[in-house]
């Protein structure tokens, strides 16, 4: 297993993060991880479904992301993240 040394993190790319805006809405990771699976659709509605998540066109409420997924029950943390991210699709979170 390779360690990294010092001079690795000179040569290694400064990644620009932008200005601290706070961006609003919580990851749709986050909700997820805190289920329990296999999770009805109505079931997580009731537990999360006010939450706003992070969504490219800003924060949205989980329940209004899923108005249009044809999933009933999502059997994994995995499946509800790509249900959400087929609804929402990807790209760059901006502030809210």
């Amino acid at each position: 297993m390779r360690r990294m040394s010092e001079d690795d993190e000179e040569t290694a790319p400064t990644v620009m993060l932008g200005d601290d805006e706070p961006v609003a809405g919580v990851p749709i990771a986050r909700v997820a991880a805190r289920q329990h699976y296999p999770l009805p659709r109505s079931q997580l509605l009731d537990r999360a479904g006010e939450i706003e998540i992070r969504t490219p066109a800003g924060p949205t409420a989980l329940e209004n992301v899923l108005e249009e997924a044809e999933t009933q029950i999502f059997p994994t943390a995995a499946a509800l993240i790509a249900a959400v991210r087929e609804a929402v699709g990807e790209g760059p979170v901006g502030p809210g």
